[in-house]
């Protein structure tokens, strides 16, 4: 006859064996339910790594001395080795080509600028990206825009006090040294801040948009601490002493024209701003289709002098 189990004085009844079996079970269950959950979870971040890096390489190949293309992306959850579907697309292409179409049709080097996509949705059908829901922005720097101005070494800000709480405006400050003359007939020397003078000069510009263009018009030359030193004792024309700039010299009602061709994909601007150092394009999109190297193709704007 079986002996019934003792209980240790102020202690608590052991479980039954069979109990007992069935907490191990549990644990082993939830231990492989977990396994496989962070498994499952690895495998496709590993496999969409793969299918962000084709995409890279798509818009910039690998072999390009330019830096690599960005991309950021949450993925469909597949195990679909190089996955090519993904919501939440980020795209980051720095130095594409800027030049600017000067007068008697000619194009010279300006800069670079910064390209950026943010798309809801994204997929890789054959070799065309197709995108939906989302923004394209391009990012110019100083040296960009100041080059058929005749500036080097251009410095841009925004231009209200206010700009540094990072709100975007929509007036600018244009500033830098002057371009020499030996070099005014060579427009991409300003693009590498070559042949500078000892001499600056600096702009109030209003940016506006609309019609399918956007445009940094100059509003006056700047007198303030920014710009005081402006262009009188520039080397030139010894006759009358006035600034020999490469071109006309920009004044007030000149602008630089951004439309279509400023733009990835040949998308016209809807908005220009200043933020901190830089200019921004922007516009938006419903659905686009394109080869994806057309991202970060080279980009071109004009000056359009206003005065007859």
């Amino acid at each position: 006859m079986a002996r019934p189990a003792t209980i240790p004085e102020g202690g608590e009844a052991p479980l039954p064996r069979t109990k007992r079996s069935a907490g191990r079970i549990l644990l082993v269950t939830l231990s492989v339910v977990m396994t496989s959950v962070v498994a499952f979870g690895l495998a496709g971040m590993y496999l969409a790594a793969q299918g962000q890096s084709t995409l890279a390489h798509a818009i910039r190949p690998a072999a390009s001395p330019l830096p690599p293309v960005q991309v950021n992306t949450s993925p469909w959850w597949t195990l679909q080795p190089g996955t090519r579907d993904w919501t939440d697309l980020s795209i980051r292409a720095q130095e594409v080509p800027m030049q600017a179409d000067t007068a008697g049709g000619r194009s010279v080097p300006s800069g670079v600028a910064t390209v950026y996509l943010d798309a809801g949705e994204a997929r890789l059908d054959g070799d065309e990206l197709v995108v939906s829901d989302g923004t394209v922005r391009v990012e110019l720097g100083a040296q960009a825009i100041g080059t058929p101005l005749g500036l080097c070494s251009a410095f841009l800000s925004a231009f209200d006090d206010g700009s540094l709480a990072g709100a975007p405006e929509q007036r600018a400050r244009l500033a830098g040294r002057l371009l020499a003359p030996e070099a005014a007939g060579d427009g991409g020397a300003a693009a590498n801040a070559g042949s500078c003078v000892d001499a600056s000069a600096a702009f109030a510009m209003d940016l506006r948009a609309g019609g399918g263009a956007a445009s940094a018009v100059i509003t006056e030359q700047d007198t303030s601490a920014a710009g005081r030193r402006l262009s009188e004792n520039v080397p030139g024309d010894e006759t009358d002493a006035t600034t020999h700039w490469p071109g006309a010299t920009p004044a007030t009602g000149d602008e630089l024209r951004f439309d279509a061709a400023s733009m990835p994909l040949g998308l016209p601007p809807e908005r220009i701003e200043a933020r901190a150092h830089s200019l921004w394009l922007e516009t938006e999109f419903d659905e686009l289709r394109f080869s994806p190297r057309e991202l970060a193709g080279g980009l071109t704007y004009s000056p359009h002098p206003q005065r007859g």
